[in-house]
Parts: structure tokens; C-alpha cells; sequence
């Protein structure tokens, strides 16, 4: 890798293998993959399904170690997950007991934040997603979309610098799908945030 970033995401040469079920050799994943996203960029990763994509994200957000290789996120090795990096999943992982309030405000929380900074930072990230007004509810209580919006607040809520996301419109239908790409276009032309 010749060209220099100085901020944003660097893979050099990873490379990860699982054991086969039957412990008779392995599955290669990744095969030397090597990746510059420079912070602020909008990144898109294709592919056939089984071919890595959701390893690969999970390797950035700091979910699964590598065999091989290097990646660093604004000059820091990535060894586990961090604030710094968000991610909404392909359904909205949601903890069913938590209201939407308390889903949104859970990280803020595990990060120490004040009551009033939780308050007023959940509000402002449910009105962005067209969720205010549904704060005690539950993710049962909420349709397919309704509960993605949740997630994509909740990960926002953080102000990550990255926001990996794992096809999180998969499972929405035509209408609700068009409506949250453009939030995500919202979002990232407001917050610049590495997408």
C-alpha cells in the first residue's frame, strides 16, 4: 500500500480462516484484503452472499479477531468494538424488554453520559428518524421499520465517526426502504460520518 491516509479506515493484507465444522481443514474468507476508506467517505462493499461482507464488518467494528494483516481506524489498530464505530444489522437488534427510549439511551448510559445529555440526545435522534412520540414503547410494539429507525438512532446517538452498516434494509419493504436511504443520505451529508 503506497498512498497515505491520515484518518479513516486502513486494512493491509487481512486474511481469516475458520475451521470447518468437521475439523478437517479450513474455510478461507478473507485472502488478503487490503481497503482505504478516508474519513467522511461513503462506502459501498458488493458481493455474492457468503463471499465475506458481513466478516468483514464485523472485523471493523472490532466483533472478530484477524490471522493476518492489519487494521486501523484514524491511527489506532482495531482489536475491539469502540463508540468510535456503530453498527445497524441486517434486523434491528433491539432488547425487547427496553422501550425505544431506553434502547436509544443505552449506550449513552454505558458511556456515562448525564441524565439530561441522554434526554436531550435521544429526543433529538428519535425526531430525526421520525420516531418521536413512540419513546415508552416496545420494539414489539413496532413494525419491521419502525424498529430499524430505532437502531439507526440508537447507533447515531453515539456520534460514532464510523457507521458500518450490515444490509440494514433487507427486510423493509419498497416504501419504508426508499424513505430510510434518504435518511441515510440526510444523515451523512449532516454528520460526514465514514459510512
Amino acid at each position: 500500500m503506497t498512498e497515505k491516509i491520515d484518518s479513516g479506515l486502513i486494512m493491509d493484507q487481512v486474511t481469516l480462516k475458520f475451521s470447518s465444522p468437521d475439523e478437517e481443514g479450513e474455510l478461507e474468507v478473507l485472502d488478503k484484503v487490503s481497503l482505504k476508506v478516508a474519513e467522511g467517505e461513503f462506502v459501498g462493499i458488493v458481493g455474492p452472499s457468503g463471499c465475506g461482507k458481513t466478516t468483514l464488518l464485523n472485523i471493523v467494528a472490532g466483533f472478530q479477531s484477524i490471522q493476518e494483516g492489519s487494521v486501523v481506524h484514524n491511527g489506532l489498530p482495531i482489536s475491539k468494538p469502540s463508540p468510535e464505530r456503530a453498527v445497524v444489522f441486517q434486523s434491528a437488534v433491539l432488547f425487547p424488554w427496553l422501550s425505544v427510549y431506553d434502547n436509544v439511551a443505552y449506550g449513552l448510559k454505558r458511556a456515562k453520559v448525564s441524565k439530561k445529555m441522554i434526554k436531550s440526545t435521544v429526543r433529538e435522534h428519535l425526531q430525526m428518524v421520525g420516531m418521536a412520540g413512540f419513546e415508552n414503547y416496545t420494539p414489539g410494539q413496532l413494525s419491521g421499520g419502525m424498529q430499524q429507525r430505532v437502531a439507526f438512532a440508537r447507533a447515531l446517538a453515539l456520534k460514532p465517526r464510523m457507521l458500518l452498516l450490515d444490509e440494514p434494509f433487507a427486510s423493509l419493504d419498497a416504501q419504508t426502504r426508499v424513505i430510510m436511504q434518504e435518511l441515510l443520505q440526510d444523515i451523512h451529508r449532516e454528520y460526514q460520518t465514514t459510512t
